[in-house]
């Protein structure tokens, strides 16, 4: 990860800045309200994915649900599972 990517990540005035950057986005095939970092958002290397959900009441606090260090394109279907499992488990 470089010095820029978590400068920019620290100096993120909320997690909007990093949606709108293209860098957080909720996950699509998931019924529950689930979202995917990726740091950096694209690098041939591979990027760290966190799946979180933002903490009820808190907007600008999440909740870390799985992660994984991605070196394809796609998101580990598996990955996404575990997240709603502990998403269930925590967030409701």
């Amino acid at each position: 990860m470089s010095r820029q990517t978590i400068e920019f990540v620290t100096n993120a005035s909320d997690l909007k800045v990093l949606e709108n950057k293209g860098w957080v986005e909720r996950i699509k095939s998931s019924k529950y309200s689930i979202y995917e970092f990726k740091i950096p958002p694209q690098k041939r290397g591979g990027v760290v994915r966190l799946y979180f959900a933002y903490k009820k009441n808190k907007a600008n606090t999440i909740i870390i649900l799985a992660a994984e260090l991605k070196k394809r394109a796609k998101a580990n279907q598996e990955k996404i599972k575990q997240a709603e499992q502990r998403y269930q488990e925590v967030c409701l």
